[in-house]
């Protein structure tokens, strides 16, 4: 039997462990063996760290029990624990609380009487109410009753802070989702501002602020604010499941903003966090937001296109329609609003469900990138006629048709290809290749699948191109320390193998991912080379592509920018390609 002296150790180990299953399993195995070794004091040190380690992670089902242990077990005795355990568990009751609300099986006879149980205690320590009428606005929003939320929001913003009151960074948070929701939104920006002046963070920030703000920022017209408070947030919650509620904000607002592409990329790196969201509620919000945006998608005239979604459980793993997963996901968003509401008395998840799928766009577009920027979903293009063409002489013209910039007509082609088959791997990967340039569900899961399908079929030179792609995206997605190796590994095999015409493209693509990393002089290097090699290929959208690429050298210098925007366009005109040259 392990001994205390080394049960202790482990539990140093854990507390500097990230949130997570890893941190959850040591602290159980510690606490298991205390517990055998009836070891009290030890035990109820292990529960005091899992009410945070559950509250903070990826379990928070699992919340209430240690916590009402703890409870129980210092009410017996409070001289054995002392102040520090006392202050610690008067914080918890933020955690419990705050969990409470989201999961319906907790009745809010329970929760109101965690409230009660809070507020009597604060009260007896002589503390500061301030804490407690924040969870008291939290539970009243949460039901609907919005006179009462109203009221509580008011008293917690007079009441003054103290020992208790959440960080100065997460504060804020909870305030401009307020005056958000009720339209106030140069209020909640004002409010927000002094927080992320002084570069604020914790656990949960500055992700968590920065996310409740992309809204007030959309629509107040704050596009530069709403594109940096998105690329930042997003590169803090991309590995942090535990956050998904902030994700659906980011969805939320690619969907409203003329953002869907991001929005699908988005949605596919991270459906598969829904199967083990941290509570009910987060994963009602999530499906949502996703939800709204397959919708957008859908009217768009692309419900026929196909998204990868992980297995789970007894689910395997399939490629969706838009259409479908969206009807799912808004029918698994609906069943659980209605259980909230049976638990609440109220309708009010389910019209708040409702008021997410139905949202409107808040602005016709506001770009994310100034080298690559976003596209709002086209408009659905006349369905050409495929009859009597094989699916190579589809994938044929929908090359062609990317090629020169008609997305309408390869969108058309993709969902022409939708309902065929075929067992050529190359020309299967030739499909995810299409469906990745097409930039309508993020690219990086397509490009990836067809430089398997291209493996599998020995064609090396797509191969190489399509990894080329993958590593262009990930680049501009601050993942140059994955995509840069990719990109440059493909252009050393297009200059190995001669392929002029593939090396050109490659380093078109290149120099734009060394200027997002402000390395302008090899960018502008590469393009003198693809410059001179172009010169000796009958490809009339190179030199335009080239020049137009050069413009991103000029960084401020403004003459020189409209030098190379002249000398793009002019080169464009010669091609006849109206949406290259507007």
């Amino acid at each position: 039997m392990s001994t205390e002296e080394s049960l202790r150790q482990q539990l140093d180990q854990a507390q500097d462990l990230p949130y997570g299953d890893t941190k959850d399993v040591l602290l159980e195995d510690v606490l298991r063996h205390a517990e055998a070794a009836e070891l009290t004091r030890l035990a109820f040190d292990v529960r005091m760290q899992q009410i945070n380690a559950y509250a903070m992670g990826m379990t928070r089902a699992k919340v209430f029990v240690p916590f009402a242990r703890c409870l129980a077990d210092y009410d017996r005795n409070p001289a054995e624990y002392g102040q520090r355990v006392a202050h610690t568990l008067l914080w918890s009751f933020k955690y419990a609380i705050g969990s409470m609300t989201k999961f319906p099986e907790i009745s809010l006879d329970q929760v109101h009487g965690a409230l009660e149980d809070m507020a009597g205690r604060y009260e007896r320590g002589g503390h500061s109410p301030h804490a407690v009428y924040k969870y008291r606005y939290h539970v009243a929003s949460h039901v609907g009753d919005q006179d009462a939320a109203d009221h509580w929001y008011e008293r917690w913003c007079a009441a003054p802070r103290d020992q208790l009151s959440d960080c100065v960074a997460c504060e804020p948070t909870s305030m401009v989702d307020y005056l958000s929701s009720r339209g106030r939104d140069a209020e909640a920006i004002a409010i927000a501002e002094p927080v992320l002046g002084q570069q604020l963070t914790c656990e949960a920030q500055p992700q968590a602020i920065l996310s409740t703000l992309l809204w007030p920022y959309a629509r107040t017209g704050r596009a530069a604010e709403a594109r940096a408070a998105h690329r930042r947030a997003y590169r803090l919650l991309r590995t942090r499941p535990q956050d998904l509620d902030d994700l659906a904000d980011h969805v939320l607002f690619c969907a409203c903003t003329g953002n869907e592409a991001r929005g699908m990329e988005l949605l596919e790196r991270h459906i598969g966090w829904l199967d083990r969201a941290s509570s009910p509620f987060h994963g009602m919000r999530f499906a949502a937001t996703c939800a709204l945006l397959l919708r957008r998608v859908t009217e768009s005239g692309l419900g026929t296109m196909r998204i990868l979604r992980p297995g789970h459980a007894d689910r395997p793993t399939e490629e969706m329609a838009v259409a479908a997963l969206g009807a799912e996901l808004t029918t698994y968003a609906f069943a659980q609003a209605a259980r909230f509401d049976q638990r609440n008395g109220s309708t009010h998840q389910t019209e708040r469900m409702r008021t997410l799928i139905d949202a409107a766009p808040v602005a016709e577009h506001i770009p994310l990138s100034v080298v690559t920027p976003g596209r709002p979903v086209p408009e659905r293009a006349p369905e050409p006629t495929w009859t009597g063409l094989s699916t190579a002489e589809i994938v044929e013209k929908a090359e062609q048709s990317l090629s020169h910039g008609d997305e309408a007509a390869a969108h058309a082609a993709l969902r022409e290809l939708a309902d065929r088959t075929d067992d050529d791997p190359v020309l299967l990967g030739r499909i995810a290749a299409l469906r990745g340039r097409s930039d309508l569900t993020g690219g990086e899961a397509d490009f990836r699948q067809a430089a398997e399908l291209f493996a599998a079929g020995g064609d090396e030179s797509r191969r190489q191109s399509v990894l080329g792609r993958l590593g262009a995206l990930l680049s501009q997605r601050d993942g140059a320390e994955d995509g840069m190796p990719l990109q440059r590994a493909a252009l050393a095999y297009f200059q190995q193998t001669g392929d002029a015409e593939s090396e050109v493209w490659t380093s078109l693509r290149l120099a734009g991912s060394l200027v997002i990393l402000s390395d302008v002089d090899e960018a502008a290097k590469l393009l003198d080379r693809a410059t001179e090699l172009a010169a000796g290929l009958d490809d009339d959208l190179m030199p335009g592509a080239l020049a137009w690429a050069r413009v991103d050298l000029c960084g401020s210098d403004a003459d020189a920018a409209i030098v190379a925007t002249d000398e793009a366009l002019r080169l464009f005109q010669r091609t006849g390609l109206a949406r290259m040259i507007a």
